[in-house]
């Protein structure tokens, strides 16, 4: 009788262990298998650094000519680059006093559309903003956009 439950629980010691290493349970984990290295896949790293490096000199190039026109435009746009210092001041100000309270907020941000509506029906009517530098000056001082830097892709 001794063989028989030997037997029986060397059976029983194996189902168990065949069941609980062939199937991944949430206390181990089963080994990943290395996957084969493609040669071609080194090849597509290469190509995507070389992509980036790319764009990333460009997005330099961009940001030096943007700094080379602002530095050569300055005389001429000196005073537009000084009263928008002024007015985005006393903006800066009026919206930290308004921060404190959501009715003055909101009464900010309702007054500020109420102008972009009337500085458009100015604009249809004479040509002429209110709120903002005429075309002409905007296309001279104004020119640059800010360019996100291009990231850089996982490799």
């Amino acid at each position: 009788m001794n063989a028989e439950l030997l037997i029986f629980c060397i059976t029983i010691t194996l189902v168990i262990l065949v069941g609980f290493f062939s199937t991944p349970t949430e206390g181990f984990k089963t080994k990943k298998k290395k996957k084969k290295k493609d040669p071609l896949d080194a090849l597509k790293k290469i190509t995507k650094f070389f992509s980036y490096l790319g764009k990333f000199f460009t997005w330099i190039g961009d940001m030096i000519k943007c700094g080379y026109e602002t530095i050569i435009g300055l005389p001429s746009c000196i005073f537009f680059y000084g009263i928008d210092i002024v007015v985005g001041h006393i903006a800066m100000v009026i919206k930290f006093l308004c921060s404190f309270s959501p009715a003055l907020e909101s009464a900010r941000r309702s007054l500020w559309g109420l102008m972009k509506k009337v500085d458009k029906h100015v604009e249809e009517f004479t040509g002429y903003h209110f709120i903002q530098w005429p075309n002409s000056v905007n296309k001279k001082c104004y020119k640059c956009k800010n360019k996100k830097m291009p990231k850089m892709p996982k490799l």
